[in-house]
């Protein structure tokens, strides 16, 4: 018969009393679930209560067995929790809050930003401040950075040069000429008499161009809405020379573009009165 013999663990290396076998009932498990760090060649880790030697490949265990981990959780010291500011005794080495609330409640806080403009702190997600370049705490500071950044855009500077020498021109001429600000509606310059309006769209143009590379601006400036006492025109100015100027009215390569404009006139007019019948109909 087998006889119970005092044996040393391969794992703890501590000795034991057992029927020959390579571990002691505490290691067993985790000898055998560890088995692939057999090949582990770093130095084994000491538990923080028993001081037996045990393998640690990832350095996050502070304890060899389940026992030993119960007791030295029992033995942590009550900690504050960052939430909260109540004192706890933690179950657990890791635990920072007191509980799950407290957990949430931390990650709701919002990181503190300032404004691009006026440099005034506001709170923004995370995710908002990496995704935005600018941060603005209001649709005002919004606006008015907008307006300085523009302004650096050598493009943007360019062609309002053209349309202060547009301005100068038709004041000469006996107009009072309006911009419309960055250059942002249908008509850059309107100048304006005691008999006539005019609506003018202003560009630059480095080199040689046709009506066709305008032919957007063109659409859009025949669509707006305008007196009968008006006309519409395209300016395109090269650098240091004169303007050439289009009536789009008369001029006949605008001509294509006035029939779009005119055909969708009439298709809006065409459904609008389809929209009245069927709103008789069902009266």
């Amino acid at each position: 018969m087998r006889t119970r013999r005092a044996y040393t663990c391969q794992y703890c290396h501590n000795t034991y009393v057992g029927w020959g076998k390579k571990y002691c009932l505490p290691c067993k498990g985790r000898a055998i679930s560890g088995s692939r760090n057999w090949n582990y060649k770093g130095k084994d880790s000491f538990c923080i209560m028993c001081n037996a030697p045990f393998r640690n490949p990832g350095g996050e265990y502070k304890c060899c067995s389940r026992k030993c981990a119960d007791k030295f959780n029992t033995t942590l010291k009550p900690i504050r929790c960052p939430s909260c500011l109540k004192l706890f005794k933690p179950k657990k080495s890791i635990s920072k809050y007191c509980s799950a609330i407290c957990l949430g409640m931390s990650l709701r806080i919002r990181p503190v930003a300032f404004c691009y403009f006026c440099k005034a702190p506001i709170s923004r997600k995370l995710s908002g401040i990496r995704r935005a370049k600018h941060c603005f705490c209001s649709i005002y500071c919004s606006n008015k950075a907008k307006v300085i950044l523009v302004s650096k855009n050598k493009r943007y500077i360019q062609g309002r040069q053209k349309e202060y020498a547009c301005m100068k021109e038709v004041f000469q001429e006996g107009f009072t000429p309006f911009r419309s600000t960055r250059s942002l509606g249908p008509a850059d310059v309107i100048a304006v008499n005691e008999k006539i309006v005019r609506f003018i769209q202003v560009k630059r143009s480095a080199k040689d161009w046709i009506v066709s590379k305008y032919g957007k601006d063109i659409k859009r400036l025949l669509r707006m809405m305008a007196p009968p006492n008006s006309t519409k025109e395209l300016w395109v100015g090269k650098p240091y020379k004169q303007f050439v100027k289009i009536d789009l009215n008369t001029d006949e390569r605008c001509k294509r573009y006035k029939d779009i404009v005119e055909e969708e006139k009439r298709l809006k007019k065409a459904l609008a009165n389809e929209a009245e019948v069927g709103l008789e109909k069902q009266s």
